[in-house]
């Protein structure tokens, strides 16, 4: 299994790389929650919690929401991250993906071991 979830991340670092400069937030959110939710899955919080924050940033500047079918799994996911971090953990990371600038954001999530 852990094979097929380094070769999902791979194919998301990729194309987040693909559409960084294309200025479609949605879009680039919508790589960023993946990455964050295999990290999740993965059991690798730390990994996780930036990019969730980040993702969210981008969702309120653009104005674009969550969509519903992507809704639960996300939510799930977040749940698990800030459940294994705890709430002032889980809080400070997320902000920090916020505060970060997009081409940093998609530079930090495409790394492959550096947590946001």
């Amino acid at each position: 299994m852990e094979g097929r979830y380094g070769d999902a991340a791979d194919g998301y670092r990729e194309a987040l790389g693909l559409i960084a400069d294309s200025g479609d937030q949605p879009l680039i959110a919508s790589r960023l929650e993946e990455l964050a939710r295999i990290a999740a899955d993965r059991e690798q919080p730390h990994r996780a919690a930036g990019p969730f924050g980040a993702a969210a940033g981008l969702r309120d500047t653009s104005g674009a929401s969550l969509p519903a079918d992507e809704r639960i799994a996300f939510e799930a996911a977040a749940a698990r991250v800030r459940d294994t971090l705890g709430d002032p953990a889980w809080e400070e990371y997320r902000r920090a993906g916020r505060a970060l600038p997009l081409a940093q954001a998609i530079a930090v999530a495409r790394a492959r071991d550096e947590p946001i």
